[in-house]
């Protein structure tokens, strides 16, 4: 049985599957798991910005030798971190930007999913190293104390049960591109273009499909400034009412997340078994998964339309579609999945 220690460098929400896929290995009695809360001193990095450079990672010791995992949305690598790593997961993998270096793997969807029990050290680490507001927050959800308990994988996993009346859901998001007076200019045209396209496929679906389609805006104070008629319901948008509303909707629509990453929602409506309509994948996953079989893919809202429609006239391609996603992610979305694969990696 290898003997791991997992040197976390926050408690974040990206990085937190990484944590609960090694703690549930751990459970399984498949490694000998140990959390060692000084990262930050044993690699001599610290980041610049709670959303910048080394606090969206961990680090893996086994049998001297080191894997970091990367859960930032840009295709970024965070250069210390790779400097003393024997492979380097990275949840924006694109084998045109990375393949050059073979350290450099793909590490897979990710998600936020919490551990099943209290765990000190996440509070340890969230009122150490989460920002702000978040610091508490944080400390209250790793200490599974209500209301933020849920989320665990049980919550996440669906049924491939598809329905003789579809529905179809897209609550999205909005970002501000100037809520930041240092963002770049490429990254504040990033958020434009997300926007746009956001807000294209939610009027697009409303005019052709009415209420067979729950779709709107999380309402925030951009889209209220800007697209007051599409703001969903506030309820509709809560994580925990989000993820329910998924197993009565079997066709979920994702678009494109930050700097171009497969976003949570994707990651969601795999774990559910939805039948799923997509923006083109920019960053490659782990496992055989790929357009017709797991999602129909789209470039602008007419395609979006289009897909969502083909899948509620064809039942027979919306069930082997929700079973293909259910498949896939007991093999390739698990936590414990995704840190297996990892390891398996180490070893070859």
């Amino acid at each position: 049985m290898p003997r791991i220690t997992v040197y976390p460098l926050s408690f974040n929400s990206h990085v937190r599957q990484v944590l609960v896929g090694f703690m549930r290995l751990a459970a399984t009695g498949a490694i000998d798991l140990r959390f060692a809360t000084d990262a930050y001193r044993r690699y001599g990095v610290r980041p610049r910005h709670f959303l910048d450079d080394a606090r969206l990672c961990a680090v893996a010791e086994i049998e001297g030798r080191r894997l970091v995992f990367d859960m930032h949305d840009t295709p970024d690598i965070f250069d210390p971190l790779l400097a003393i790593a024997d492979l380097y997961f990275k949840r924006s993998y694109s084998r045109a930007l990375h393949g050059h270096d073979r350290k450099i793997r793909p590490y897979g969807l990710n998600y936020g999913v919490e551990t099943d029990r209290p765990w000190p050290t996440g509070a340890w680490l969230a009122l150490n190293f989460e920002p702000g507001r978040h610091r508490v927050r944080e400390a209250w959800r790793a200490l599974k104390l209500p209301p933020w308990s849920h989320y665990e994988v049980a919550d996440l996993a669906g049924e491939p049960r598809p329905s003789k009346e579809p529905r179809a859901i897209f609550l999205t998001r909005l970002w501000d591109p100037d809520d930041r007076e240092d963002r770049p200019d490429e990254r504040r045209e990033d958020r434009r273009q997300i926007s746009q396209m956001r807000v294209a496929c939610v009027e697009a679906l409303r005019s052709r499909f009415g209420d067979r389609v729950t779709g709107g805006l999380q309402p925030n104070s951009y889209a209220r400034r800007h697209w007051p008629s599409l703001v969903a319901d506030p309820a509709l948008c809560r994580r925990d009412r989000f993820l329910a509303q998924l197993d009565h909707h079997d066709v979920c629509i994702a678009t494109d997340g930050l700097y171009g990453s497969v976003g949570w929602k994707f990651a969601e409506y795999v774990a559910k078994a939805r039948a799923i309509v997509t923006e083109p994948l920019r960053f490659e996953l782990i496992g055989p998964i790929a357009p017709q079989t797991h999602y129909l893919e789209f470039e602008d809202p007419r395609q979006c339309v289009e897909s969502v429609e083909a899948l509620f006239d064809d039942e027979a391609l919306r069930a082997s579609m929700m079973r293909a996603n259910a498949e896939y992610f007991q093999q390739y979305g698990l936590p414990e999945r995704l840190i297996s694969h990892a390891l398996a990696a180490e070893l070859q």
